[in-house]
C-alpha cells in the first residue's frame, strides 16, 4: 500500500471494507440530517408559521429577519426539551458526517478536510446558543450578536462541509474511486460554496452531495469485495 511521506497510509481501491464503512457513514448523515429536519418541523408548532408571518408583515425574506423580530417568537415557541433534542440530533449527524469523511481521507489534506468538517458542528452550537439567548427574557443584549453571525454561522456550516468534502474527492480520485461522479459532485459542491456566499444555500447540500459519492463508494466496495 502507498503512504504519503507522512507515513499515513492512503486509502487504495482494495480497502473493501474501509471504503465501506465511509461510504455508509456519508450516506448516513443526509439521512441524520433529513430526520433532524423532520423532527425540527414537527415539534416548532407554529413556529415557523409564525416567524414567516413577521417576515411579511415587515416585507422582507425569513433569512432577513431581524433579531428584534424574532426575540418574541423565540420566547412563545422555543423549549428547552426541543432545543436539547434538536442539538443532540446535528451534532450526531454531523459527528457521523465528519468520521466519514476521515475514513475516506489521508495525510495533510486529509487533516484538512476533517478540520473543514469539524467547523460544522460549531456552526450550529452557535446558531443554537443564538436562538436560545432571543428566547430569554432579557434578549436586547444578544441582538447584535445575532444579527451579525446567525446567518454568517449557517453559510459556514454550509461552505465547510463543501470544503470538506472537496478534499475528500481530490483523495478519492487519487485512489480511483468515484473519479466521473467526483467530477460533477465537486463541480456542483463548487457551485454550493459560490451561491451559499453569495445567496445563502441550505447546509443539507454537502451531506446530499456526499452521500451521493458515498453510494459510489459503497458499491466499488462490494465490487472490490465480489473481486
Amino acid at each position: 500500500m502507498s503512504t504519503t511521506s507522512t507515513g499515513s497510509p492512503a486509502l487504495t481501491i482494495t480497502d473493501g471494507r474501509q471504503l465501506s464503512r465511509a461510504g455508509r457513514l456519508l450516506i448516513g448523515s443526509f439521512i441524520g440530517f433529513v430526520v433532524f429536519v423532520a423532527t425540527m418541523i414537527a415539534t416548532t408548532n407554529g413556529y415557523d408559521a409564525a416567524l414567516s408571518a413577521a417576515a411579511e408583515q415587515r416585507g422582507v425574506s425569513l433569512n432577513d429577519l431581524p433579531a428584534e423580530a424574532v426575540a418574541p417568537i423565540n420566547h412563545e415557541y422555543n423549549q428547552i426539551w426541543q432545543g436539547v433534542l434538536l442539538l443532540v440530533l446535528v451534532m450526531l449527524t454531523l459527528g457521523i458526517y465528519i468520521a466519514g469523511v476521515r475514513l475516506a481521507t489521508y495525510g495533510v489534506l486529509g487533516r484538512a478536510s476533517v478540520f473543514a468538517g469539524a467547523v460544522m458542528p460549531l456552526c450550529w452550537l452557535a446558531v443554537f446558543a443564538l436562538d436560545y439567548a432571543l428566547g430569554t427574557d432579557n434578549p436586547d443584549g444578544w441582538f447584535g450578536a445575532y444579527d451579525a453571525v446567525y446567518n454568517r454561522a449557517i453559510t459556514l456550516s454550509t461552505v465547510a462541509g463543501s470544503l470538506a468534502l472537496l478534499g475528500m474527492l481530490v483523495l478519492l480520485r487519487r485512489a480511483g474511486v468515484a473519479r466521473r461522479t467526483g467530477v460533477v459532485v465537486a463541480a456542483l459542491a463548487v457551485l454550493t460554496v459560490v451561491t451559499a456566499v453569495a445567496f445563502g444555500a441550505p447546509p443539507v447540500v454537502p451531506l446530499l452531495l456526499a452521500a451521493i459519492v458515498g453510494i459510489v463508494m459503497v458499491r466499488t466496495a462490494r465490487s472490490v469485495t465480489a473481486g
